[in-house]
């Protein structure tokens, strides 16, 4: 069997990371279940964004070309070139 791509992988850890939140959520005996729910899906939708940008073939890290600090106008350069692949509805 062939070793699974790196997207694949983090899709399933996106997954794992999602019913790990929605499991200390549900767990009514645990203190602090409404934290560990935001930080592990949190976790999980940051995995399944990597896992897509992957797939298709994109880079996760956005860097400007001079590899300094370019201030908003890089950052936002970032974000419109992410967002191509989530049109909107």
């Amino acid at each position: 069997m062939a070793r699974p791509q790196r997207w694949e992988l983090l899709l399933r850890a996106s997954q794992q990371e999602a019913l790990l939140a929605v499991s200390l959520f549900n767990d009514p005996g645990r203190e602090r279940a409404l934290e560990g729910f935001v930080v592990h899906m949190h976790i999980a939708w940051m995995y399944a964004f990597h896992s897509e940008w992957l797939r298709a073939g994109r880079t996760i890290m956005c860097r400007s070309a001079s590899r300094r600090a370019a201030g908003s106008s890089a950052r936002s350069r970032c974000v419109r070139v992410g967002t191509d692949l989530f049109p909107a509805v």
